[in-house]
């Protein structure tokens, strides 16, 4: 699995964890799967600070020149490596994710939950009937 499935599945994540189970253990899995996901969020985003100082302009504050929703660049070659660098982060394996089981069979009907959101999710999730 990649950061990207992650940035991906980040909202079903959140549907998921909105969604009452009859079964305590998927509870605690969901918890713990989420915990593990928000701290490789968070250290993506540290990475990413680090690669936006690096290659994008900044005002007299500090802060990254933003225009028109856009980063701005000094030259088309730090665009490049900034593009270049952030892809390459959100390609990254993640190999410390282990997958968890959840039983459909335990799970009470939620409107807001598709199959849309369980396939962003099997990266991360065995469903198991």
């Amino acid at each position: 699995m990649t950061i990207n499935d992650i940035l991906n599945a980040k909202e079903s994540l959140t549907k998921l964890n909105k969604i009452k189970f009859n079964n305590f253990r998927t509870i605690s899995n969901i918890y713990k799967l989420t915990k593990k996901v928000n701290s490789i969020l968070e250290l993506l985003q540290q990475e990413n600070e680090k690669i936006i100082d690096i290659y994008v302009l900044k005002d007299s504050n500090g802060k990254p020149l933003i225009k028109n929703n856009q980063y701005q660049f000094e030259t088309v070659e730090k665009k490049d490596s900034f593009i270049k660098e952030s892809n390459k982060l959100r390609f990254e394996e993640v190999s410390d994710i282990t997958k968890i089981d959840i039983n459909i069979n335990d799970i009470q009907v939620s409107l807001d939950f598709s199959s849309e959101d369980m396939i962003k999710l099997d990266s991360m999730i065995n469903w198991i009937e």
